[in-house]
């Protein structure tokens, strides 16, 4: 059977690279192969069915809100002061912090006194238990994206955060730790017991 002797320049590279015989890509550099690559148009269109879904399954994970995102409205609303806040519930201004920009894992704050705070609040139980599991999937999802980074480049907790600006309360929190909190089991065991204080509390 003859074979077809009219070999593209980029099967040629390609050959070459594979057999480790460079002989063979000589007259090709890979600038020029490279440049011929990308040099030739390459179109993209989705149908709108298509568009829609994306765009609505976007909408839909925009909405939903994380549990620092439930307090940092509340207490705008309530307008009190991380003095008073610390005074009712025990929570420093540095976990008080951590809470609202969602920096640290929800079970790893103390149960009573994230229960005093959201019953001083008013936030409704069903939109907190929401609101945990969303913050939940957000830090699992950035911690994965950290552990891809090389070691010297990773953050201690969360990208811009220094381990300092957490307070000494929150040194555990760092990386390399975090992972006790990263169980969803011991998520819902925190939940549950965060449901009965809340029912208990009046």
């Amino acid at each position: 059977m003859k074979t077809n002797e009219k070999i593209l320049p980029f099967e040629n590279l390609l050959s070459a690279y594979i057999t480790n015989d460079h002989s063979q890509s000589m007259d090709v550099t890979i600038e020029q192969e490279s440049g011929y690559i990308f040099s030739v148009p390459v179109t993209v269109s989705l149908s709108d069915h298509k568009v829609d879904r994306l765009l609505a399954s976007l909408q839909k994970s925009l909405s939903k809100e994380t549990l620092g995102a439930l307090v940092t409205t509340s207490l705008g609303k309530a307008q009190t002061s991380p003095e008073e806040i610390y005074k009712l519930t025990g929570l420093t201004t540095s976990v008080l912090d951590a809470i609202k920009d969602d920096l640290a894992f929800t079970n790893s704050i103390p149960v009573k006194s994230l229960v005093k705070l959201l019953k001083y609040l008013s936030i409704p139980l069903a939109e907190v238990k929401k609101a945990i599991d969303q913050t939940f999937e957000k830090l699992i999802s950035e911690n994965k994206m950290f552990l891809a980074m090389p070691v010297s480049a990773q953050p201690y907790f969360r990208k811009g955060v220094k381990r300092g600006d957490l307070g000494t309360e929150l040194l555990h929190l760092k990386a390399d730790e975090s992972y006790l909190y990263q169980n969803k089991e011991a998520l819902e065991k925190y939940t549950n017991r965060l449901s009965e204080l809340y029912n208990e509390m009046n």
